[in-house]
């Protein structure tokens, strides 16, 4: 009489990870205020280069803020709506293929170089005061 067949228990455990993802486990879920941004990104005035990896992480600079959010690059420009709200680092992470391979400890990949500017490489501080906000950033 205890025993469930297997059916039956495939479909309490469907049931149960269901309840699961609907009401969450751990601790409560965050609400910081996050705003949406949108913008270009240029380096010295000139758009981005053909064929990079690029993208921004947006980290907020104190602990009640949102967790960081990491936004692709695309065409030189980018769309988040999960930026932390209030001062923030806007990181960039802008790499180009070389051509070149590298071989290190017997394991080959390919050069990539860093295309950020040396003084924007440690982020650049921003201001998130609201949604919708236009923010280009020129990297020099």
């Amino acid at each position: 009489m205890g025993i469930l067949n297997r059916q039956t228990r495939s479909g309490v455990t469907l049931l149960f990870l269901g309840v699961l993802a609907a009401t969450g486990c751990g601790p409560a879920a965050r609400t910081e205020p996050v705003a949406k941004l949108e913008g270009t990104v240029t380096i010295n005035g000139k758009p981005l280069p053909d064929h990079v990896d690029a993208s921004i992480v947006f980290r907020g600079s104190g602990k009640s803020q949102a967790p960081p959010t990491q936004v692709k690059i695309e065409a030189g420009r980018y769309r988040t709506e999960k930026a932390p709200m209030g001062n923030v680092s806007a990181i960039f992470n802008i790499t180009q293929l070389t051509g070149k391979i590298i071989t290190e400890d017997e394991h080959s990949n390919p050069e990539r170089i860093n295309l950020v500017p040396e003084k924007a490489r440690n982020g650049i501080p921003l201001d998130v005061k609201g949604a919708n906000a236009q923010q280009d950033f020129d990297l020099k």
